[in-house]
């Protein structure tokens, strides 16, 4: 347990030196020499850290793409991503999948040939995502390389 005074005149305070992806306990009162006021308690997560080691294995019309959870902190579970740009037109559509702690592995099906997919995946420490992503994969599916099972991606 840590504990630190704060001066009167203080309305926030960092705390830091904290790890990521872990829950706390965070308590405040008040404290004159003889009294302490009533505690005031709050339960708060910091931000988890971001996947590792981020892979994609492409077939001729999905995107299997796995991971390594964060090496530091915590997490609970992650949320990937696949956001597809048409190329006919200007739309997009993004699907979502959280997926619990345990799988570490995802797959988006039904690629459309000719699209961009750009795949995500975030990890979740109860109520925060981490920031940004750790990779993207873009991928684009053309007809010939669905003819020969053959597909070019990126990982940024």
């Amino acid at each position: 347990m840590k504990e630190m005074s704060v001066q009167a005149d203080k309305e926030e305070v960092e705390i830091g030196g904290l790890i990521a992806g872990q829950v706390y306990l965070i308590s405040l009162c008040t404290k004159s020499q003889e009294e302490k006021g009533e505690v005031h308690t709050i339960e708060q997560s910091t931000k988890p850290e971001k996947v590792q080691d981020l892979t994609a294995s492409v077939a001729q019309t999905s995107i299997n793409v796995a991971w390594k959870p964060p090496a530091v902190g915590g997490c609970t579970g992650f949320v990937a991503t696949c956001t597809s740009q048409s190329s006919t037109d200007t739309s997009s559509a993004t699907t979502t999948k959280e997926l619990p702690l345990e799988e570490t592995s995802v797959m988006f099906d039904d690629l459309k040939e000719n699209d961009i997919y750009k795949i995500e995946v975030f990890t979740i420490s109860r109520n925060q995502k981490s920031d940004g992503c750790s990779q993207s994969v873009t991928m684009v599916c053309t007809k010939s390389m669905f003819t020969f099972g053959y597909v070019t991606f990126i990982i940024m």
